[in-house]
């Protein structure tokens, strides 16, 4: 295993030290929220919300990621990624991590590693929902269905109250 504490003299490569505290109170809240202990919490509301967010229109979140993706990480990596000389640079990272992952751009900074994270994790989620339709869209088409099964539910309501007519008209004969 990487010695995960930077020595004297480590080279550029080497690993920086995690902030401990930090990673195990988010693993914590995940595991906590993955057994159902954090149904209402702050955690659960920033899922909730971001969850919201890419449902109400899936495009716009993808946009969204790269774009301002892109920013964050141009500005944790600008001046210390001599891969990462300009915006476009971040933007292609950040695009490409949401598919194959192919670029020659890497993170160097702990910043970076956490928007790098986040994008492999998230983004292909994103971008495989691009073009699903907005939640608006999805209500609307819902609503319109549920409508043409009322009408079609009062259609054959009606035919089997005729056919009743007919049955008993028959039967009186």
């Amino acid at each position: 295993m990487a010695n995960i504490e930077r020595t004297e003299g480590a080279t550029e490569n080497a690993p920086r030290p995690l902030d401990r505290k930090a990673v195990v109170l988010l693993a914590v809240a995940a595991l906590a929220a993955a057994q159902g202990g954090d149904d209402d919490g702050e955690y659960a509301a920033v899922k909730n919300k971001l969850r919201g967010l890419a449902e109400r229109d899936p495009m716009d979140a993808l946009l969204a990621t790269v774009l301002g993706g892109g920013l964050l990480f141009y500005k944790a990596e600008q001046g210390k990624n001599p891969r990462c000389n300009t915006y476009w640079d971040a933007v292609l990272y950040v695009a490409t991590s949401l598919s194959v992952g192919y670029d020659d751009v890497f993170p160097k900074t702990d910043a970076g590693h956490a928007i790098a994270t986040a994008v492999h994790t998230l983004g292909p989620a994103l971008a495989a929902r691009a073009f699903s339709p907005p939640a608006a869209k999805v209500e609307a088409q819902e609503r319109e269905a549920a409508k043409k099964t009322e009408e079609l539910l009062a259609v054959n309501k009606a035919i089997l109250a005729r056919l009743g007519q007919i049955a008993a008209a028959l039967e009186a004969k």
